[in-house]
């Protein structure tokens, strides 16, 4: 604290990271020692994912996730690990190699099985789970916990522009996603309250 022609005031030197957007931002910092870290931002996100899988899709009608690359590059994400377990001491690594094309999609089947990617050796819970993506050194990707909304067999959540997620009965792996609302209601075309509109059968069917 400089004082020109007033008493000196000692200010003590405290040297640390002094920008507010860094990762080790210190708040006691009053000199930048050129410390700061930052976090890595990666620009892809978690676009549909299917937790209850009867007849659809991919390996031996698998669960899946899907992430979107939005960027105007590739991105490589070799060495990245999946699980359904944020922190999970082992992850699924994705082989050197493994892109996701601008504007495109990258599809990770979980089947519980140790297949060799891109399947991922954990399943993902129907009733409530984890999605768990971290990059080739630990940084966390996509960490994001859904609960029972999308617990029905082949319907997948589908990301909205405000970051939530619809559920849809029409799954597109791979490929742009298609919004079709759940109609819940007797689908059995001989019960006497049949319901021509509804696409998820909810135990409600009357029989004569």
């Amino acid at each position: 604290t400089p004082t020109p022609g007033e008493m000196n005031v000692i200010t003590p030197l405290v040297l640390g990271c002094t920008d507010i957007n860094a990762s080790n931002y210190n708040s006691d910092a009053n000199i930048d020692d050129g410390s700061c870290e930052y976090p890595v931002i990666y620009y892809i996100y978690l676009n549909e994912f299917l937790a209850k899988s009867e007849n659809c899709c991919g390996p031996d009608t698998s669960d899946f996730i899907e992430l979107y690359n939005p960027g105007a590059e590739d991105l490589n994400i070799s060495g990245w690990g999946f699980s359904d377990n944020h922190g999970a001491d082992e992850v699924t690594v994705a082989p050197e190699g493994t892109i996701v094309p601008a504007g495109g999609y990258l599809v990770a089947w979980y089947t519980g099985e140790v297949s060799g990617w891109p399947e991922i050796d954990q399943k993902l819970g129907s009733d409530g789970d984890d999605v768990f993506v971290q990059d080739a050194d630990g940084n966390l990707v996509i960490s994001f916990t859904y609960d029972d909304s999308f617990d029905y067999d082949d319907v997948s959540a589908n990301v909205l522009g405000d970051g939530t997620y619809a559920a849809s009965v029409t799954p597109t792996p791979g490929e742009m996603n298609v919004i079709t609302p759940l109609v819940l209601g007797c689908t059995d075309i001989n019960a006497s309250n049949y319901n021509s509109d509804a696409n998820i059968d909810d135990g409600s069917c009357e029989y004569p």
